[in-house]
Formats: structure tokens, C-alpha cells, sequence
């Protein structure tokens, strides 16, 4: 978007326009993505909505955070219910996907996952932008 002299507006990005900039990517990647999926259910009945749903069975939850707090905090629990709906033999696999600069304990993250949930990849988006690893996953 450009200004009223064709100066480029920068995009404010929040974690709604972050997870809509994924979803246009992944399709730029040739992906058939589905937008605020209800997968199932979590715990007390609550419906358990995934970011996007690639090619009907590869589940992308998307999480940005431009400083500190309680997003990466979140990303744990998030990992956890992935893999129990790729437990359920529903879908293959799942990405999270995060963007900005407040994460600090990806590293954990990380090897958290890589311990506990095989099946579930993290993807810094600064790494990749244009969200190559996709094609190698389809």
C-alpha cells in the first residue's frame, strides 16, 4: 500500500496479518491451504482451530511475537496437541511456524520438539521467507 506520494506504507504486522501472510506464501508454493480449520476438539470441549490446513492433511500453526512473552510460552502446549491429532492417524504431520524478533527460547523449543514430537517441525520464518521447506513436505 502506498501513501498519497507512492511512499510504501510498511506493513504493521500483528500475529492475524502474520498468520494470512503464511497462508498466501504456501500457496505462492503451488499448496492447497485452508484457512482456520477446526481439527477436533481440546480439552474441555473447546474447538481446537488450526492456522492452516496444507493439502488436507499437513497442519501449520502459525505464532509471531515481536518481544518477549507469553506467545513462545504457548508454543509447547501447541506442539503437544499437534502431535496428538497426527497421533490420531488424521494428518501426517505439522509445522509451527514462528515470525518476529521476541523469541527467546527457540533453542528450547527446539530441542523439545526434536525429543518429543518428531513429527513436528519448527520453521523460523526469518530463515526461510519464502517457505521453500514446503515443497520438500508435500
Amino acid at each position: 500500500m502506498n501513501d498519497l506520494w507512492g511512499n510504501e506504507i510498511p506493513e504493521i504486522m500483528t500475529g492475524a496479518n502474520f498468520e494470512k501472510k503464511v497462508a498466501r506464501i504456501l500457496r505462492q508454493q503451488g499448496c492447497s491451504v485452508t484457512e482456520q480449520v477446526c481439527i477436533g476438539y481440546k480439552f474441555s470441549n473447546h474447538k481446537h482451530k488450526i492456522d492452516s490446513l496444507v493439502n488436507g492433511k499437513i497442519l501449520v500453526s502459525v505464532k509471531f511475537q515481536e518481544k518477549t512473552g507469553t506467545a513462545e510460552e504457548k508454543v509447547a502446549y501447541e506442539m503437544w496437541t499437534l502431535n496428538e491429532k497426527i497421533l490420531t492417524g488424521a494428518f501426517e504431520k505439522a509445522f509451527v511456524i514462528f515470525g518476529g524478533q521476541g523469541w527467546t527460547i527457540y533453542e528450547n523449543l527446539e530441542k523439545m520438539q526434536n525429543d518429543l514430537f518428531p513429527k513436528i517441525k519448527l520453521v523460523r520464518y526469518e530463515d526461510d521467507k519464502t517457505l521453500s521447506f514446503i515443497k520438500n513436505e508435500i
